[in-house]
């Protein structure tokens, strides 16, 4: 695929377009096939309410490859999920490991959404609160810069962040690919 000032050329085709906007799914990991259990279209596992293989005892599956279904829906696929998934399967083990059953199986808690759309803006919707612009853009990047863990990352990537913010380089964020010539 190649793009220039009227549009893309796709499989060979030009798609005249003064806009072009590209966007990606998520995959499972390729080491859930090796696992052998039931999967979704996805190529999740399956898993039970307390985020296990049924019929498997001790195995856990959480984030990207986990296929979780809550009053009837599937879970969204987005990080505050599975950090959700990861810290209730991380106590679900350790009850298990002092003699304890869960009291509860997984409930994931949707805290709010916030995505950073362009240089300086983003959005925010949590509930019925909604907000965008300047003021949300610094609120996401510290609540990214915070949640991250270790001392040492949130300074490297705040390092990284306020870089390429007033340089304008974005090497750390871009996927680079050899250029292609078009005929």
């Amino acid at each position: 695929m190649s793009k220039d000032e009227q549009g893309v050329v796709a499989g060979g085709k030009r798609i005249p377009s003064a806009t072009v906007l590209w966007t990606a799914g998520v995959a499972a990991s390729p080491i859930v096939k090796m696992f052998g259990a039931d999967t979704d279209r996805a190529g999740r596992v399956i898993v039970g309410p307390c985020l296990d293989v049924p019929g498997v005892p001790d195995v856990f599956f959480v984030g990207d490859t986990a296929s979780v279904v809550q009053n009837g829906r599937p879970e969204p696929g987005v990080a505050q999920a599975a950090i959700q998934q990861g810290r209730y399967v991380g106590r679900l083990i350790c009850a298990r490991l002092e003699g304890r059953e869960p009291k509860r199986p997984f409930r994931y808690s949707n805290k709010g959404n916030m995505a950073v759309v362009g240089r300086n803006f983003a959005i925010l919707e949590a509930g019925p609160f909604r907000m965008s612009g300047f003021l949300t853009w610094l609120i996401w990047a510290f609540i990214h810069v915070a949640s991250l863990p270790q001392l040492q990352n949130r300074l490297r990537v705040e390092f990284q962040s306020l870089w390429s913010y007033f340089t304008g380089q974005r090497s750390s964020r871009l996927i680079s690919e050899p250029p292609r010539t078009v005929d």
